[in-house]
């Protein structure tokens, strides 16, 4: 069951992925102020400890759709096949994005992805 794998992720700084999120942003002609930070956490829901990526997109002049759709691409860009997730909340003049992403032997990551709009 997708519950029993979400327990069991193991979520982490994955070696090289900074730079493939970085050069996947960076390709979007839209984006401006483009900034990606690794931020550390001491507790996750699914986890008891682990990191996230936190990435910021100054998306001002984007429509909701144009956001959608570049965050779309980015998953299929960035994610690992055997588990991806992610959830939308919209805060204010942000939408953010939650992602987890893993292999077949629970190793994955978690990005939050922050479009102020």
């Amino acid at each position: 069951m997708i519950f029993e794998k979400l327990k069991n992720m193991k979520l982490d700084i994955i070696e090289g992925l900074y730079f493939e999120i970085s050069d996947y942003f960076l390709s979007i002609d839209n984006i401006s102020d483009l900034d990606i930070t690794k931020d550390k956490i001491h507790s996750l829901t699914i986890n008891e400890t682990g990191n996230k990526y936190v990435i910021k997109v100054n998306a001002k002049g984007l429509s909701e759709e144009d956001i959608k759709i570049i965050f779309l691409n980015f998953v299929h860009f960035i994610e690992y096949s055997y588990l991806t997730i992610y959830s939308k909340k919209e805060l204010g003049d942000e939408i953010v994005y939650e992602l987890i992403s893993c292999l077949p032997s629970n190793d994955g990551f978690y990005c939050e992805v922050h479009f102020k709009l």
